[in-house]
């Protein structure tokens, strides 16, 4: 009688392929949702999904205590939900999710306070983004609709403003994709 300690050479195969197969699958299970992730976002986020930032105008323009921001949106036809809206200076940068409809501040900012001027706003102090209504400025934010632009007023920023970023989000199909900063500009001071 011998006594055989090893794997015959057909289990040994089987073996190999099965842990073959497993790995794909693991492999395969891991990089296939990166590369949904990045075809939507390349789908989603063409050349023509774009947000700018008008500093021509004299909108957006920063003091010691406010930074206003312009962002422009093109006649293309995309379906923006969202934006985020980046500020900062001397090292400092705060980001800002701008969704239609939307307050962003403390709980007393509320979506139907409205403030005349920026000195108004920094007296009152409860939120921390306005958008220029074309009478006043309003806590309940709204994106640019097509061919339109936004006017927001930054009033936590520790720092003076001293640049802003903008970036798109859009919808593609049931998914949301945040696309990359289109447009980066320094904030000139207001006069």
């Amino acid at each position: 009688m011998r006594n055989k300690k090893g794997v015959s050479a057909l289990v040994a195969t089987v073996l190999l392929v099965l842990i073959t197969i497993a790995a794909v699958g693991l492999i395969w299970g891991a990089i296939l949702p990166l590369i949904q992730r990045g075809l939507q976002q390349g789908q989603g986020c063409g050349v023509e999904v774009r947000l700018t930032i008008n500093t021509q105008t004299g909108y957006t323009c920063s003091t010691e205590n406010w930074t206003k921001v312009m962002v422009e949106r093109p006649t293309e036809d995309f379906e923006l939900v969202g934006m985020l809206l980046q500020v900062g200076g001397q090292g400092f940068t705060k980001s800002y999710e701008i969704r239609a409809g939307q307050v962003i501040g403390g709980e007393n900012c509320l979506d139907e306070e409205t403030v005349a001027n920026e000195t108004e706003a920094l007296e009152k102090g409860n939120c921390s983004v306005y958008m220029w209504n074309g009478k006043n400025w309003t806590a309940k934010l709204e994106l640019p609709a097509k061919g339109e632009a936004r006017t927001y007023l930054v009033t936590d920023l520790p720092v003076k403003g001293e640049y802003a970023s903008v970036a798109p989000i859009v919808k593609v199909g049931n998914t949301e994709v945040q696309c990359d900063i289109s447009q980066s500009e320094e904030i000139p001071d207001c006069a």
